[in-house]
């Protein structure tokens, strides 16, 4: 069976169980803020007075930083913890949006600083949860990671229909108020009175970031993936500025068709479960996944400037976002799996953020 209720029960009435529902849920609702003013971002931008061929210039900082930064992120997650690292990239996130909020068009450096403190809070969270989940699996590793996967992606198909709603009858500024409070609230739930793990002490080798690059890319098992991830990265421009602007610009729709699109595309990712349980099945299936999903995904993408309506796109967004979310799972299955034999999970999926971000900077 693709869906184990079993396992769901196991997890759910042990004490690792109740923390992964708790963490899940919680970066469910941090991808849901996340994802009610990421879709509307460029348009907010050109409303603003930013030219469209400026906002992509802007927008290619994002993962110039990441590249550096990512591999040392995953590194601290493994030394610090998570609860230590989040707060950090709720901070980033809730001074990135203060920035927004205030922008104008002549206030590209304060962008440029909001784009890097938004970009490295929103991978940073990513990678030190799902650290923090991956470390303390021991079994159904495909499974777990799928259902997390899953219940994080809600937040990609939710929040989008929240930003929709929001632009329809409150002014467009609203989409970034509204995420500003969630942080907020999250940050408050991730510093409430919790038993403090032991931390490992930090050295100056834990940010050299040549050294965490080569340590990954001496595991033969990981460079194809770290290719592959290039390639998977070229889409995020796409999805973030290019999009929004061909379905307003373009296709002639609004900032509601800019919504569902976003809202299609995390809607299909709520089924990465199913890939889990395949790659549980058979570690053979699960590494022609990790090829074939991203295959699919990418002919999708490629199809776009010919879909000549909205309609047509909502197809094809939910078409890619099946197969994406199946990449996602897949892949995250296939570098946890080998990060936890070496005990430094952290640092594979960071070290695999810097490489693979070379795709979407090149992009």
């Amino acid at each position: 069976m693709f869906f184990n209720a079993q396992h769901i029960y196991i997890m759910a009435i042990s004490k690792n169980g109740k923390k992964f529902i708790i963490s899940t849920s919680i970066a469910a609702v941090f991808t849901a803020a996340v994802n009610i003013y990421s879709p509307f971002l460029a348009p907010y931008l050109i409303k603003n007075g930013f030219g469209k061929e400026t906002i992509a210039f802007l927008f290619a900082v994002s993962p110039f930083i990441l590249i550096f930064f990512s591999s040392i992120i995953g590194r601290l997650s493994d030394k610090l913890g998570r609860r230590k690292m989040v707060n950090y990239f709720l901070l980033f996130q809730i001074i990135a949006i203060a920035l927004y909020i205030f922008i104008k068009n002549d206030g590209s450096f304060f962008l440029v600083s909001a784009l890097i403190l938004s970009t490295i809070g929103t991978n940073g969270y990513g990678i030190a949860v799902f650290r923090k989940i991956e470390s303390k699996i021991e079994k159904n590793r495909g499974f777990i990671t799928g259902i997390f996967q899953s219940v994080q992606s809600a937040g990609g198909f939710i929040g989008p229909i929240i930003g929709t709603f929001i632009v329809s009858v409150l002014p467009l500024n609203f989409v970034l108020k509204i995420p500003l409070a969630i942080f907020f609230i999250i940050f408050f739930i991730n510093n409430l009175p919790q038993a403090n793990p032991d931390h490992q002490p930090l050295d100056g080798k834990d940010f050299n970031f040549v050294k965490n690059i080569k340590k990954f890319w001496a595991v033969k098992e990981l460079r194809g993936i770290a290719f592959l991830g290039i390639a998977a990265h070229f889409s995020i421009p796409a999805q973030a500025v290019f999009i929004p602007i061909y379905i307003t610009e373009g296709l002639g729709g609004g900032l509601r068709d800019v919504g569902i699109y976003s809202s299609v595309f995390g809607f299909f990712h709520f089924f990465q479960f199913f890939a889990g349980r395949i790659c549980d099945k058979k570690r053979e299936r699960g590494i022609k996944m990790i090829f074939y999903s991203l295959l699919l995904c990418a002919i999708m993408f490629i199809i776009i400037p010919f879909a000549g309506s909205v309609k047509i796109l909502f197809l094809i967004s939910a078409i890619s976002g099946l197969f994406s979310g199946f990449w996602n799972t897949s892949a995250w299955w296939y570098m946890a799996t080998i990060g936890a034999k070496i005990k430094e999970i952290g640092s594979v999926i960071g070290s695999y953020a810097s490489i693979a971000t070379v795709g979407h900077l090149i992009s």
